[in-house]
């Protein structure tokens, strides 16, 4: 019989809180505020990889890593759209949100401090997974070469460490939504490629990087069309079920198309 679980006591994966200088109305002002912040965000093409929210003497603390997706990148490379990005900022609803949280958690001071990881992406590492997967742009990432290149970024960054398994598993989630019944099987292929990339081949080069062992990958849902739910098991190298191992990670993610919802989860060793 498992213990019950406990909001308080729950092991957040995106969010991190000081609970011993907050009592727990608090504490879920300053998740509903995080949560609204990242929405806030990436509707703006900005992702929060990680992010920790603290609050002491009446000041609030936010600190984390934010990822620039190509289409918010571009934006800002052109130099005659730079005027209209500054008049959108001030019809956004932050100022709204920031006063509203000012009277919820009774703070006067909110001090946020985020840093872009898209400057620690490595160029060669970049280089070699574009070679490597551009043969998939013409299936996988039809009509979709942002989210491509957000593909390419997103999983350099996976192997130097700087994004982890939660994240990385609700992009795979995306690529897979918009595709046809038809292309799945490819997908599966694409997957089977890049688990292989991951384990075997990264490894073999001379960057710095975090070594994996092994990756093992579960979807389910109607595949391929098919009348009933089904699986599909992913593995590539050696991933335990059972063990106390600190460098086993797990993550999981749905999503929703035309053919019903599918699930995605994953197994992630890495070496010591």
């Amino acid at each position: 019989m498992g213990q019950k679980a406990n909001l308080l006591t729950l092991n957040k994966k995106h969010s991190q809180f000081n609970l011993a200088s907050i009592n727990n109305k608090v504490f879920f002002n300053s998740l509903k505020f995080l949560k609204f912040f990242e929405f806030l965000l990436k509707k703006r093409g900005v992702i929060i990889l990680n992010q920790t929210f603290n609050i002491m003497n009446n000041q609030g603390y936010l600190i984390g890593n934010l990822f620039y997706m190509t289409n918010k990148v571009n934006l800002y490379k052109k130099k005659l759209q730079l005027v209209s990005v500054t008049k959108k900022v001030y019809n956004t609803r932050l100022a709204s949100l920031f006063l509203k949280i000012f009277n919820l958690l009774k703070t006067n001071l909110i001090i946020i401090s985020f840093s872009s990881v898209n400057r620690n992406i490595n160029s060669k590492l970049l280089n070699f997974m574009y070679l490597k997967f551009k043969k998939f742009n013409n299936n996988i990432f039809q009509r979709r070469f942002n989210l491509f290149l957000d593909f390419l970024k997103l999983t350099t960054l996976f192997c130097q460490g700087k994004v982890t398994v939660d994240y990385y598993i609700v992009l795979l989630a995306q690529i897979f939504r918009s595709l046809a019944k038809r292309l799945h099987t490819q997908f599966f292929t694409f997957l089977k490629i890049l688990f292989k990339t991951l384990v075997i081949d990264v490894t073999t080069l001379n960057f710095k990087i975090i070594n994996f062992s092994g990756i093992k990958c579960v979807i389910s849902g109607k595949l391929q069309g098919k009348a009933r739910a089904t699986k599909c098991l992913i593995v590539e190298g050696s991933v335990p079920t059972q063990t106390l191992s600190k460098n086993l990670y797990f993550a999981k993610a749905h999503t929703y198309t035309l053919l019903g919802a599918f699930g995605f989860k994953i197994w992630v060793l890495k070496k010591n």
